[in-house]
């Protein structure tokens, strides 16, 4: 059973400051089991450029493919950009790492291209408590949202 006083989940989002490897790990399989049982395979999985949000990626990405999901690495993005990836790559969901202050990170969980509301998020906290995960193999993909982001963004200034 994890520990859910490291984090505060809520508002579409999980924050907290006490993310150990394996916290984010434990996460992972709780948003890929969350996301399988949905009926949903594909993910992009973005973050921020902090030394932290790479570190949580790589654990995060361990505890996702651990559920079998099918994991599209964004990179270095915004959330615009990794909210425009969702959709652009056809997948399921996504999940964007940013690091705040005080060593403060915010994991942004999303289902198709909007953010989990309470009620999803709450079942996603009861996921992670309990353990009770999906054991699948995965895979993990990279690709650029970046620059399709940005020529969209051009192309509607265009107008």
């Amino acid at each position: 059973m994890n520990d859910p006083s490291i984090a505060v989940f809520g508002e579409g989002q999980i924050r907290g400051s006490a993310w150990s490897d394996s916290s984010a790990h434990e996460l992972g399989r709780a948003v890929g089991t969350y996301l399988v049982r949905d009926g949903r395979s594909k993910m992009t999985l973005g973050r921020d450029s902090a030394e932290q949000s790479a570190r949580l990626y790589r654990a995060l990405t361990n505890g996702l493919l651990s559920t079998g999901m099918h994991v599209l690495d964004v990179g270095v993005v915004t959330t615009p950009v990794l909210e425009y990836s969702v959709g652009y790559f056809d997948a399921d969901g996504g999940v964007q790492i940013n690091a705040g202050p005080a060593a403060d990170s915010v994991f942004l969980i999303f289902r198709g291209q909007s953010q989990l509301d309470d009620v999803e998020i709450h079942k996603l906290r009861a996921l992670f408590e309990q353990g009770d995960y999906e054991a699948q193999i995965g895979q993990l993909e990279t690709k650029d949202a970046n620059r399709p982001y940005s020529a969209m963004d051009r192309s509607t200034a265009d107008r």
